[in-house]
């Protein structure tokens, strides 16, 4: 695997060696001092030139600056705007590149007029090369962008809501013996846990932290009985733990509802009664006996 110090002097080289590059910046977990170095951390950069139009779909110069690929994907290609269901911002082009060797870069096109906004988009962001001259200001990498903010007592709110709302969905699926949708709609209603127990972590640890992509850090801080329980929320091979996860995580998110509206400027409204009343309204009362 090539070191760090060998892919930025490829970085550096393709910069240099095209004029229509203007600046490179660079981004992501390589930027943030506060997660601890390890081989899987990405190359994340971004290029703003004066003609992006020339690496739109156009990865030839991958392979001649940065050697044989293993796999690569272009998020913003038509069939991927349609695979995924997004929509382009017409702003970039991306190319994802796992190498052989190991390394993976993320590398984005922007046109030099977006770059102003850019900058004010991802306090991570690290000035690598300027051509231009045309950023003044230092700039210095934090990950201030992603720590934790407290809510508002509208979004506690409106995430219990969606909580129980994903709740009946599970439900719903698992009635008509749907696997596949169960187990969207049940990953759905565990976001919204998860939130919440992010929530309450923070009360105690403080909202002044980056708590991981999608609050996966919070695992460091829930006590190793929590941990042991969420952890069976997972265990959906079957309906009959689908049924299982779901008590598990009622439980989890009354306790969750009641920490918070305690220490947090929120009325609790009590939801837990909804799911075995939707289910006797829908005649399902072997269901609804288990909640």
């Amino acid at each position: 695997m090539r070191s760090e110090k060998d892919i930025l002097n490829l970085l550096h080289t393709f910069f240099n060696q095209n004029d229509d590059l203007l600046v490179f910046l660079m981004n992501g977990s390589k930027t943030n001092v506060n997660i601890p170095d390890d081989k899987f951390k990405d190359f994340d950069v971004v290029f703003f030139t004066s003609d992006s139009a020339k690496y739109i779909g156009n990865s030839k110069f991958i392979k001649k600056y940065f050697g044989e690929i293993l796999l690569m994907t272009e998020p913003f290609n038509p069939f991927n705007l349609e695979l995924f269901k997004d929509e382009s911002d017409n702003t970039r082009y991306s190319y994802l590149i796992q190498f052989i060797d190991g390394n993976r870069i993320d590398m984005s096109f922007y046109e030099l007029d977006f770059l102003e906004e850019y900058l004010k988009s991802d306090s991570l962001t690290k000035l690598i090369c300027d051509k231009t001259n045309i950023i003044k200001e230092e700039m210095i990498p934090s990950d201030a962008d992603y720590l934790l903010v407290y809510p508002s007592s509208e979004v506690v709110k409106e995430c219990i809501k969606e909580f129980w709302w994903q709740f009946l969905n599970a439900l719903k699926s698992i009635a008509r013996n749907s696997y596949l949708l169960s187990q969207k709609y049940l990953d759905y209603a565990r976001e919204q846990l998860i939130q919440m127990l992010t929530w309450q972590v923070a009360l105690d640890n403080g909202f002044d932290k980056n708590y991981g992509k999608e609050f996966t850090n919070i695992t460091n801080f829930l006590s190793s009985k929590k941990l042991n329980i969420l952890q069976q929320t997972f265990n959906t091979t079957d309906f009959e733990s689908m049924i299982s996860s779901l008590k598990i995580m009622k439980t989890l998110e009354v306790e969750a509802e009641k920490i918070l509206s305690d220490r947090m400027p929120f009325d609790n409204v009590d939801y837990s009664y909804i799911p075995r009343s939707y289910l006797i309204s829908k005649g399902e009362e072997e269901l609804a006996s288990y909640f």
